[in-house]
């Protein structure tokens, strides 16, 4: 007969209501199986002295892989577990379930490990930020929402849309960028297939007046040389720094930093951080709306901010939430903070209805993103086009003055 252990526990009474207190169990699953038994659905079971047998569980299941989840896998994930909670069923229970009907071996895999942590008494939303980061921190900090609200299954729902209208957003983004990506391929090939192969054939026209060239000429026979001998070389060095970068948790990070210098510079017409804004003030009005103080809300919108320098800005000042300031006058302060989520904050506070200006603004934000990113696509094409169509332009006519000059010194 095994050994009974004590377990602290906190989990949602019958009514809705937190309870907290303390359970003998042979383990944590019947610890778990005890308290569904009473009635009440576990939130957190903690051993008062962790089990060897389930930290090696845990170990390895992490070593399983690192369960990093699309947006829209973590929408599927959010949709299916909203459902069944909604219909009563117990988180693990529920994540026992999606590990068999899942669609994807990435969700299969998470939801195992996920119920595992959860039995050992980790948070469902501490679990899902230690998952593997991505789409998983903003699940994670939405999660977080809904169990300080007592509403995990109704939080998830609005996760679940969050998620899902973020990932159509990248692909209609990505859809519209693959023509002036390919047109942009197609032409820097083509130069380089002229500076590798044609320039050099087209070389020993010009033996001999190599010092009547234009300088122009010139220039472009010497980048030709320089591709041939020294092209390989710099392709090795880029492709063994690239993957350091990529292979290097340091490098990711300086990976990252560099893109998001790009995204949110005005190059990118500022549709990233409208659409963080946007995922901010969704996550806000859930909290809120749900009865989550402001402060803490605060903080957990802002852990669904995908940009560290957005997320930084928004929580430097959150003292003064604290202290009974109004959101409008921190979001003032806030790097890249929309105007109109400024003004739509102001005017629920001022009205008392915080929670319905907040979800006002992260639709009209939302659609404000999406209309940036397609203007910023259909600015791009044409420039792209144009500028790499200049390229070849300026190349070919630099041979044809070649050409000239040597027909004039001929005659």
């Amino acid at each position: 007969m095994s050994a009974r252990r004590s377990f602290d526990y906190e989990a949602l009474g019958p009514d809705g209501s937190r309870v907290r207190g303390a359970v003998d169990a042979s383990d944590a699953r019947a610890a778990r199986d005890s308290l569904m038994a009473d009635g009440v659905t576990p939130l957190r079971i903690i051993e008062r002295r962790q089990p060897q047998k389930t930290a090696t569980i845990s170990k390895s299941l992490d070593r399983g892989g690192s369960g990093r989840l699309s947006e829209r896998e973590a929408g599927e994930l959010a949709a299916d577990l909203a459902r069944l909670l909604r219909a009563g069923i117990p988180l693990v229970a529920a994540l026992n379930t999606i590990t068999e009907i899942a669609r994807t071996s990435n969700v299969r895999r998470l939801s195992r490990r996920l119920a595992v942590r959860i039995e050992e008494g980790v948070p469902f939303s501490t679990a899902l930020r230690d998952a593997g980061g991505g789409a998983l921190t903003m699940l994670g900090a939405l999660a977080h929402v809904g169990e300080s609200a007592s509403a995990l299954g109704d939080v998830l729902a609005d996760a679940a849309i969050t998620l899902r209208e973020s990932a159509a957003f990248r692909d209609r983004l990505l859809s519209l960028l693959l023509y002036p990506a390919s047109v942009a391929v197609l032409t820097l090939t083509i130069l380089l297939v002229f500076l590798v192969a044609v320039a050099p054939a087209l070389r020993p026209v010009f033996a001999g007046f190599e010092d009547r060239l234009p300088f122009a000429a010139s220039v472009l026979f010497a980048m030709s040389d320089a591709l041939r001998n020294f092209g390989p070389f710099v392709l090795g060095g880029l492709v063994i720094v690239g993957t350091a970068l990529v292979a290097t948790p340091s490098g990711r990070v300086v990976l990252q930093g560099i893109g998001e210098s790009i995204a949110l510079s005005p190059l990118a017409l500022r549709a990233p951080a409208t659409a963080a804004y946007a995922t901010y003030a969704s996550a806000l009005a859930l909290a809120t709306r749900r009865g989550v103080r402001l402060p803490q809300g605060h903080r957990l919108a802002c852990e669904a901010v995908w940009a560290r320098r957005l997320r930084r800005g928004l929580l430097a000042d959150v003292a003064r939430l604290d202290s009974g300031a109004q959101l409008s006058t921190v979001l003032r302060s806030a790097p890249l903070a929309p105007r109109s989520l400024i003004h739509l904050v102001a005017a629920g506070e001022a009205a008392g209805r915080l929670a319905p200006a907040l979800a006002e603004a992260a639709a009209m934000l939302a659609d404000d993103a999406r209309m940036r990113a397609e203007r910023l696509v259909a600015l791009a094409g044409p420039a792209i086009t144009i500028t790499l169509g200049s390229m070849v332009g300026v190349v070919v006519l630099t041979l044809f003055r070649a050409l000239a000059s040597i027909a004039e010194v001929a005659t």
